[in-house]
């Protein structure tokens, strides 16, 4: 299988499972909670960066797709409003935050030990701040206001959750990885077997 195909289908499979992840927990928020606290988890965080560090700059691709995936989910699983879709609108560039994981992977990249878990850490943090605020900025502005305390307690809940998530493909051998490089030590490996 030629490197494009592989990185088309692991783009595709990890851009869907968290497309569809997050649609199903939008919808479980929207028909169990009150959403228009802006109460929902989302594993967004975790994942996008995963796919940003397995492909470098085709985690632009999941990450628009995300996008705009949660912009339409929130617009749809909302009843079809105008608050919904600046709700939807605010979440989705929030989203955009996630491509700092680039910054973070070619100003690192020279030290082997930039995927610790020190790193990782403030790299999560520091995104996930800069998501809440700007989304939290984004829904005063187009009139969307909630509690800042009930959105941050909940997001605080989020963090965990995904921090969580973050720390498991940390750890998985082979999902945290530049793929490009691991394809190629597998295959040196097999060729001096």
């Amino acid at each position: 299988m030629s490197l494009n195909k592989y990185r088309t289908i692991d783009l595709v499979i990890f851009t869907v499972i968290v497309s569809v992840l997050d649609v199903i927990l939008l919808a479980i928020s929207v028909n169990v909670i009150n959403f228009y606290l802006r109460l929902y988890i989302s594993f967004s965080l975790p994942l996008i960066a995963m796919i940003y560090v397995r492909w470098h700059k085709y985690g632009l691709i999941s990450n628009v797709i995300l996008m705009v995936v949660h912009t339409l989910a929130i617009y749809f699983l909302t009843g079809m409003n105008l608050e919904g879709f600046l709700g939807g609108l605010a979440n989705g560039l929030s989203l955009g935050f996630i491509a700092l994981t680039l910054w973070w992977i070619y100003y690192l990249k020279k030290n082997a030990n930039s995927y610790n878990i020190g790193n990782v850490t403030i790299l999560y943090l520091a995104i996930y701040l800069l998501m809440w605020g700007s989304e939290y900025g984004l829904n005063v502005l187009f009139g969307n206001e909630t509690s800042i305390i009930a959105y941050a307690l909940f997001h605080l809940l989020n963090l965990f959750l995904g921090y969580g998530i973050m720390l498991l493909v940390l750890k998985t051998k082979g999902l945290f990885i530049y793929q490009i490089e691991y394809l190629l030590s597998i295959q040196k490996r097999e060729k001096n077997d």
